[in-house]
C-alpha cells in the first residue's frame, strides 16, 4: 500500500490538477493507497497563488483577501474532515474548482454548494470552524509541513509501505501550472517508474527528491 502526504493549498487549480492526477494514477494501477491532505499557508504558498492570479506582490489588498480566504478554507476543510476523510476531500476538490476553475467567489453559497456535493452537513461544518480541535488540528498540520521540509504547494511525500526499508519520495516539479496534461504525462511518467524492480529505480532517484522521513511512517 501507499501512503501518500498531499500538500496542497486549498483554493489552488494547480494544486486541484496534481490531486486528480496522483489519485487517477493509483486508480488506474490498482494501488492501495492512503490519501492525507494536508493544507498549507506559508508565505510561498500565498506568493505563488497571488502570482498565478495575476497579482501584483505588493498589491496588499489582495494579499491580505487571499490570505483570509486561504486560512479560512483551511479551517473548513480540517472541520469537514469530523464528518469523514474521502468526503473532506471531495469538498476541498469542489471548492478549489469553483474558486480558480469556475472562477466563483470564495463565499457562503460556493462553500454550501460544495458541503452538499461532498454529501457533507454545511451547518456542522460551520460550527466546527472555529473550534479549539480544529485549530489544534491545523497546527499539528503545519507542524508536519515544518518537520517535512516542505516549502511548497503542490508538493508529495509517498511512502511505498510494501517496501518499509525504502526512503519516501518527494515530488514538488510537475510540469506547467497551467497544462493539465503535462501535470499528468509528467507526473504518471514519474510515478510509473516507482513500479519497476528495485534494481532498476536508481534512474528515479536522480529525477526527484527523495529523503528519508521513517518517522512518519503509520
Amino acid at each position: 500500500m501507499w501512503e501518500i502526504f498531499l500538500y496542497v493549498n486549498p483554493l489552488c487549480s494547480y494544486c486541484l490538477n496534481v490531486e486528480q492526477s496522483i489519485i487517477d494514477f493509483t486508480r488506474k494501477n490498482s494501488i492501495s493507497t492512503q490519501f492525507h491532505f494536508i493544507t498549507t499557508y506559508n508565505m510561498e504558498t500565498i506568493n505563488e497563488y497571488l502570482e498565478m492570479k495575476g497579482c501584483k506582490l505588493s498589491d496588499l489588498d489582495e494579499r491580505t483577501k487571499c490570505t483570509k480566504e486561504i486560512y479560512d478554507a483551511a479551517l473548513l476543510y480540517k472541520s469537514a474532515t469530523f464528518q469523514g476523510n474521502k468526503k473532506a476531500r471531495i469538498f476541498l476538490m469542489r471548492m478549489q474548482d469553483q474558486v480558480n476553475v469556475q472562477n466563483l467567489p470564495f463565499n457562503e453559497k460556493t462553500i454550501m454548494d460544495a458541503a452538499i456535493y461532498a454529501g457533507l452537513e454545511y451547518d456542522t461544518i460551520m460550527s466546527y470552524k472555529d473550534s479549539e480541535s480544529v485549530e489544534q488540528g491545523l497546527k499539528r498540520d503545519q507542524q508536519l509541513i515544518k518537520d517535512m521540509n516542505i516549502r511548497k504547494a503542490p508538493s508529495i511525500v509517498i511512502f511505498d509501505n510494501a517496501n518499509p526499508e525504502e526512503p519516501g519520495l518527494v515530488i514538488n516539479d510537475f510540469g506547467d501550472d497551467r497544462d493539465k496534461q503535462s501535470i499528468e504525462d509528467n507526473l504518471n511518467d514519474l510515478l510509473s517508474r516507482t513500479l519497476l524492480e528495485p534494481s532498476e529505480q536508481p534512474s528515479l532517484k536522480q529525477e526527484a527528491k527523495v529523503l528519508n522521513f521513517n518517522d512518519f511512517r503509520k
